[in-house]
């Protein structure tokens, strides 16, 4: 399920990734979902989100999403139209929110619309003929010559699977393919800081064909959560095209 909230700009605003990401983690704790907020950095939080957009109508537009339907719903009861919010430095009206389930059929094509994140461990460098300094500990899959495109499926499809079982509470899952074509559009450098230092974080966008013989289920759980590593930090959000 997918929350849409309209703001009164009709232009873009100035903000960073980080103060987005505390604007939604606020939501979240204000209507007393705190277990997300607090679980272990490895577990998923089974939802991501957009940046700011401007809308077809022209207004500057947000977007949650997640398969935990009473969370949007609970999110969505906490919204009032003119309510005052602030992201960043920006103080924000709220024109309307929306509730929304999207709906798809053959062919299931889905667009990212932030990077994806994928990290490749070390462990597996040698499985996939990727030669880096042993120092390295992982690396940011991104199109680059010799490497491989082959860690980037395995790694997006494994990780579909091992959080849909762990939403589902099912071990016995049948694993089909998921992605039947791949559109490549571009990589984007997602800088962050540690430490003081800056560290470049590759990240790519796509298009995807999904397989339509999955089950229904699975694709909204998809389309909800989105792809790859830090979706709850608003990276791997995805729209069907």
């Amino acid at each position: 399920m997918r929350l849409i909230v309209k703001f009164n700009k009709k232009e873009k605003i100035p903000y960073t990734q980080n103060q987005l990401q505390g604007f939604v983690y606020r939501l979240i704790r204000n209507i007393g979902y705190n277990e997300i907020h607090n679980l272990p950095p490895k577990l998923p939080r089974f939802f991501s989100f957009s940046q700011l957009f401007l809308a077809k109508d022209g207004y500057l537009t947000f977007v949650i999403s997640s398969p935990l339907n009473e969370l949007i719903k609970e999110i969505s009861k906490s919204f009032k139209k003119n309510d005052i919010v602030r992201i960043g430095n920006n103080f924000l009206t709220i024109l309307s929110v929306d509730l929304f389930k999207p709906q798809f059929q053959p062919p299931i094509i889905i667009k990212t619309e932030t990077p994806i994140i994928v990290r490749i461990p070390k462990k597996n460098f040698e499985l996939y003929g990727i030669n880096f300094a042993k120092d390295v500990e992982y690396f940011y899959w991104r199109p680059k010559p010799g490497i491989p495109f082959e860690p980037f499926v395995k790694q997006l499809e494994a990780r579909i699977y091992k959080q849909y079982k762990l939403f589902t509470g099912q071990e016995q899952i049948k694993e089909l393919p998921i992605f039947y074509k791949f559109v490549y559009k571009k990589t984007i450098d997602l800088p962050f800081y540690y430490k003081g230092s800056k560290i470049s974080r590759p990240g790519t966008l796509w298009e995807f064909e999904l397989n339509p013989s999955l089950p229904k289920s699975l694709i909204n759980f998809i389309i909800d959560v989105g792809l790859g590593e830090l979706t709850s930090q608003g990276y791997g959000f995805v729209n069907l095209k």
